[in-house]
């Protein structure tokens, strides 16, 4: 299982691709060329006043079906609560509650996006068809 990690990272950028051999058919996109389309995690620190106060995740997946990629970016403002679910730059959820879990079916390919964040550890999943599954903490390795 992924180590998970909280909000409180360093503020310099992180990412962590899926090792090659990891690739599922689901998440490495049409053509199944994994070395050059693998998945990222990416956390940056974006407030606006105080740089800390709200932390970016953000996981770019490369679905099979899609023309590019797929970016999923969950937004955590530290001092409202406040959690932002964004889907290719827009808005598809938000809430205050301290357990978010939200899901999604990426329709061409079959997989499912699901997100769980609840005190401070992020997971995203994507289920593929035919059982890959891919899985990732905040600030951790991608695993199958």
């Amino acid at each position: 299982a992924p180590v998970a990690a909280t909000d409180d990272v360093a503020a310099a950028p992180l990412e962590l691709p899926l090792p090659s051999d990891l690739a599922s058919s689901a998440v490495s996109g049409s053509g199944g060329n994994a070395s050059a389309r693998e998945p990222s995690y990416k956390v940056d620190h974006i407030g606006r006043h105080m740089r800390s106060s709200k932390v970016r995740h953000a996981w770019t997946l490369y679905l099979g079906g899609a023309t590019g990629e797929t970016v999923v970016e969950l937004e955590h403002s530290k001092l409202t609560g406040k959690k932002r679910v964004l889907l290719d730059g827009n808005v598809v959820f938000s809430t205050r509650d301290r357990c978010l879990r939200w899901c999604w079916e990426h329709t061409p390919s079959g997989s499912r996006i699901s997100l769980h964040s609840e005190n401070g550890n992020h997971q995203l999943r994507c289920e593929g068809p035919g059982g890959q599954d891919v899985e990732a903490s905040a600030g951790s390795r991608w695993e199958l």
